[in-house]
């Protein structure tokens, strides 16, 4: 891929899947409880590049929160664990609209 292809591929916004990865992050830590983005992408047997932005994201909309506990990834690096936050809505249908809408996101 070249370079201006990259450029275009990051500036497109989150990925098409990207609503559906963040409700199957949102739902797997409703289940299992609070846990790091790593953790979480083990589970549900996907790349951790391709869970971290969610994580990232569902943080951005104030739907998980930073439970103060660390543990270590592969890398040997600490992780935050995550947990759903104390105000966060039950169900999809309350998300934040660029939450739902993937690759046209945009808040407002």
């Amino acid at each position: 891929m070249s370079h201006a292809n990259t450029r275009r591929t990051i500036c497109a916004g989150p990925p098409d899947d990207a609503p559906a990865l963040r409700q199957s992050c949102l739902d797997l830590m409703r289940e299992l409880g609070p846990m790091s983005a790593d953790q979480c992408a083990y589970v549900l047997g996907r790349s951790v590049l391709s869970i971290r932005p969610r994580f990232s994201e569902l943080n951005a909309a104030d739907l998980i929160e930073d439970s103060g506990t660390r543990t270590l990834n592969d890398s040997g690096k600490r992780a935050i664990v995550w947990r759903i936050a104390t105000a966060a809505p039950p169900t999809s249908a309350s998300l934040p609209r660029f939450i739902t809408q993937g690759s046209q996101a945009h808040v407002g």
